[in-house]
């Protein structure tokens, strides 16, 4: 026999899988990738380097607003690989590149050491930015077309081939690394990002932004004297770090000087899987909820 009470407590279930769903939306993506142990999220419309940039004026370059625009970063620990998603505004592929993108380079830093680490880059005068003093690199991980994805431990490091691809939605470009390669990626982890667009015959593979666009030249640089080919970059949004204010600094070497982004999460917490936060969460609102029918029945019969 169907009782109120068994019909409340399948609604209550049947709501709370839903709600849960719907508040951690990584669980429902989590689990074709892994476990997500780290997530940067960046602000839409700011591809414009230091505030000043403009798209080259091909059509391949405007047709499709948010090419270069950074909006999420996500880690996945994946049994034996990390996978890096780096998603942007939009996607392309007009050349057929086999990795599914051409015209995006995405530069990941990661500093996974608290002393050291390296402050320039391989090639300065790809990205021409380098790394505050607190915040040296151990790995760059390269996602870029047509097999020139790389990961690198030193800016004289040649690198080692790593797979890159974009997903089903053309705009998340992912890189696998082995862990063998990569031992230490936690919430912890310092993380830089930048943005460039695929120049195959740039340094380091970089397209250089110049004063005034072109077919297929970037425009808006200062003309006094030549700044970073770098179009978005992993920042907040507020302080002395903000993306302008980094793009805009100079150093010694007249470089950009680029800071990491560091998340200090609990260990306990970043160590537990999303589908048992799910189960902890359902079965603890289920207990409540049936202490809840169970008090309301024993007060109407009273």
């Amino acid at each position: 026999m169907v009782t109120k009470r068994g019909v409340c407590l399948a609604c209550v279930l049947v709501c709370t899988f839903l709600f849960v769903l719907n508040l951690n939306p990584m669980i429902q993506t989590s689990r074709a990738a892994g476990r997500l142990i780290l997530e940067h999220s960046d602000p839409e419309g700011d591809d414009y380097g230091p505030g000043t940039y403009v798209y080259p004026t091909r059509d391949l370059f405007t047709g499709s607003p948010g090419l270069f625009d950074l909006v999420q970063v996500r880690v996945w620990d994946d049994g034996d690989q990390w996978l890096f998603d780096a998603k942007l505004r939009a996607g392309s592929n007009s050349w057929r590149a086999p990795e599914g993108f051409d015209l995006q380079l995405v530069d990941i830093y990661l500093d996974t050491q608290a002393d050291g680490g390296w402050q320039m880059v391989p090639d300065p005068s790809g990205p021409r930015v380098q790394f505050a003093p607190e915040c040296g690199w151990e790995y760059r991980i390269k996602i870029a077309p047509w097999a020139d994805s790389r990961l690198q431990t030193s800016p004289d490091d040649s690198g080692r081939k790593i797979h890159a691809a974009a997903l089903p939605d053309g705009r998340t470009l992912r890189a696998a690394v082995p862990k063998e390669w990569l031992p230490l990626a936690d919430a912890e982890s310092g993380m830089a990002v930048l943005v460039g667009s695929y120049d195959s015959l740039g340094p380091d593979h970089y397209r250089q932004i110049e004063a005034e666009a072109s077919a297929w030249r970037f425009g808006g640089r200062d003309e006094q004297r030549p700044g970073p080919n770098v179009l978005d970059i992993l920042a907040p949004t507020s302080g002395r770090d903000t993306q302008e204010a980094q793009l805009s600094a100079r150093s010694s070497e007249d470089l950009a000087v680029v800071r990491m982004v560091y998340t200090r999460r609990k260990r306990w917490l970043a160590g537990i899987d999303p589908l048992w936060m799910l189960l902890a969460m359902t079965l603890a609102i289920l207990a409540a909820a049936s202490m809840f029918v169970s008090g309301l029945t024993k007060a109407r019969k009273g």
